[in-house]
């Protein structure tokens, strides 16, 4: 039973969704804000990556992109992955 218990909180701790993240100054950062609201809060990311993905299909054909841009904080402890399409916070997720 612990080896079960041990099994889920390593799987648990390792990577979650989360709706919304505090900045140090307390304002909290959620999905749908617009980007400047990030940079004024969380400042430069230490880690950005851009991907070009297809975000509107239809069978196997894409009929629309867009550009994801993926930043990496070190928030309390926590990493957080950011990624904003179109001027605005899409994911959030964070690990320890």
């Amino acid at each position: 039973m612990r080896i079960v218990a041990g099994l889920v909180c390593v799987l648990l701790s390792a990577s979650a969704s989360a709706t919304f993240l505090y900045a140090e100054d307390g304002t909290q950062i959620s999905k749908g804000d617009p980007v400047a609201k990030v940079n004024i809060h969380l400042g430069a990311a230490p880690a950005t990556n851009y991907q070009n993905v297809c975000v509107k299909t239809r069978g196997s054909y894409c009929k629309a992109w867009a550009r994801v841009e993926t930043r990496q904080y070190f928030i309390d402890g926590y990493y957080w992955t950011v990624n904003i399409i179109d001027g605005r916070v899409s994911d959030m997720k964070w690990s320890r």
